[in-house]
């Protein structure tokens, strides 16, 4: 089975929204955005069977996931 990787043009975003997630800087319409390029590079690397690129990824994705919820649970707390 044929899966299509990221493109170049992704592979870049997703390099400098990592960046921005690992200053602090990104924004919720940003970390959703690394969200899905993260979760499509996921689905291809389990595809090759990559071990050690598909935990990277999970990691990464599992940091972007506390990120958020934090994001969230702050956004709750300063509407109450």
């Amino acid at each position: 089975m044929d899966t299509i990787g990221l493109t170049f043009g992704e592979e870049e975003r997703r390099t400098a929204l990592v960046h921005k997630l690992t200053q602090g800087t990104i924004s919720l319409a940003e970390a959703h955005e690394l969200r899905t390029l993260l979760e499509k590079e996921r689905h291809m690397i389990a595809q090759q069977g990559n071990c050690l690129a598909f935990f990277a990824v999970r990691f990464l994705t599992d940091y972007l996931d506390e990120y958020l919820q934090s994001k969230s649970n702050s956004l709750l707390a300063s509407g109450s």
